[in-house]
């Protein structure tokens, strides 16, 4: 398994067609993360894995001095090699090679955050389940995924272009994905594992496809104003952001 982790490192990279914008979701779902934990302190944070590296550092950077430890768990060592290799020494952060499914702890978390994780694993709403264990009576959970009924793919059904929403493109399979959630199945996958929705958002809104977009050279204003229009509508955003309590 830690062979197909470390085969999907290089999605990850600068050079990817995707890299901008998935820069800039997960910027808004890191906003979005420490919103929800304004006024706490001495977190204690778990992230499941690293991805880009973004989010690890930026709520890293964003929550500091309101951390108390934040552990990053990943199953790829090239991942965690590339990581520290671009990561400026941090107090409370520290990587440890874990595969999800195999983590336990002692002592709970105040918060755990899965961004764009359970798109990746077998059984999302068993891995839910584990890591509510995991948490503080009141604590929180984030997630992020993609959304297979976000704008585009529903115009994109709708011009010919996708036949079906949910299903899995080649640049899907290449990032390891398993599947596509809407807001309705999340929000099922979610209650299932035993969890409560606080709240649930939108992350960015794509009315076309990423062709389209480019070509219209839209300028940063723009794509943060997409991303902050999207908040009042998860449905039909790109990604979608829920807040989930024990």
């Amino acid at each position: 398994m830690a062979n197909e982790l470390d085969s999907h490192a290089d999605t990850y990279g600068e050079h990817q067609r995707f890299y901008d914008e998935n820069i800039l979701t997960e910027r808004t779902y890191c906003g979005r993360v420490v919103a929800a934990l304004e006024g706490r302190n001495e977190i204690r944070l778990l992230s499941l894995g690293l991805g880009h590296g973004y989010t690890a550092r930026e709520l890293n950077a964003r929550l500091a001095g309101h951390l108390k430890q934040h552990l990053v768990l990943e199953g790829s060592r090239e991942m965690i090699d590339r990581f520290y290799r671009q990561q400026e020494h941090a107090p409370a952060l520290r990587v440890e090679e874990c595969f999800f499914e195999d983590f336990e702890s002692d002592e709970p978390f105040d918060a755990i955050e899965m961004g764009f994780v359970l798109e990746h694993v077998e059984d999302p709403v068993a891995l839910l389940r584990k890591y509510r264990k995991q948490l503080q009576a009141n604590g929180s959970l984030f997630i992020g995924v993609p959304n297979a009924l976000s704008l585009h793919r529903r115009l994109g059904q709708l011009a010919g272009l996708l036949n079906n929403p949910y299903q899995l493109s080649d640049m899907d399979l290449k990032f390891g994905h398993r599947r596509y959630f809407d807001l309705e199945s999340l929000t099922a996958c979610v209650v299932q594992s035993g969890l409560t929705v606080r709240s649930a958002q939108g992350l960015l809104m794509k009315p076309f496809t990423e062709g389209q977009m480019q070509s219209l050279d839209l300028s940063p204003p723009i794509w943060e104003a997409l991303a902050e229009v999207s908040r009042g509508y998860p449905a039909i955003a790109n990604s979608i952001f829920i807040e989930a309590a024990p």
